[in-house]
C-alpha cells in the first residue's frame, strides 16, 4: 500500500506514522519496569543501584550500535523501490529470535532468554547493513544509465 504523505492533512499523517513509534516505546518502558523489578527484587539494592547507574550507557550503545541500523534501514530499504528486501530483514529478525530463544532458553533460562533479544538485533542490523549497500549500488547503476541516456 502506498501512502502519499505529500497531500491531506500533516497532523493525521504524522500521527499515523508515529503511533507505531508510540507503541514501540510504551513496550520498551514495559520491558524495563520488568527488567528493574526482578534485579531490585531478587538480587538487592546494590545490584539495582548498579543497574540504574549503567542502564543510560546501556541503552545509548545499543541505540546507535544496534537498533538505529536494524530498524531505520528496511524502511530505508523499502523507500529506495525495494519493499520485498525490506520484508525479508523483518522476517530475518523474527526467524532470529525463535532460533535464538530455542538455543538460549534451555541452558540458561530466562538470562538466555533476554541475551537472545540483542544477538537478535545484532543479527538483523548484520543482515540489513549489507542489504542496503547491495540496493544502495544497484539505484545508483540504476540512476546513472537513466543520467547517461
Amino acid at each position: 500500500m502506498i501512502n502519499n504523505m505529500t497531500s491531506g492533512s500533516p497532523l493525521t499523517h504524522l500521527l499515523r506514522f508515529a503511533f507505531p513509534v508510540w507503541l514501540g516505546i510504551l513496550f520498551q518502558q514495559m520491558y524495563n519496569i520488568a527488567d528493574t523489578m526482578i534485579v531490585g527484587r531478587y538480587l538487592g539494592l546494590n545490584q539495582l543501584a548498579g543497574f540504574g547507574a549503567t542502564a543510560f550507557f546501556m541503552n545509548l550503545v545499543i541505540g546507535f550500535a544496534v537498533l538505529g541500523p536494524a530498524t531505520c534501514i528496511p524502511g530505508i530499504i523499502q523507500g529506495m523501490g525495494y519493499p520485498v528486501v525490506s520484508l525479508v530483514t523483518g522476517m530475518t529478525e523474527v526467524l532470529g529470535r525463535a532460533f535464538a530463544c530455542y538455543i538460549l532458553a534451555g541452558p540458561f533460562g530466562f538470562t538466555g532468554v533476554c541475551c537472545a533479544n540483542a544477538l537478535v538485533w545484532i543479527f538483523t542490523a548484520l543482515f540489513a547493513i549489507p542489504a542496503y549497500l547491495v540496493c544502495r549500488k544497484q539505484l545508483q547503476k540504476k540512476f546513472n544509465t537513466e543520467m547517461n541516456t
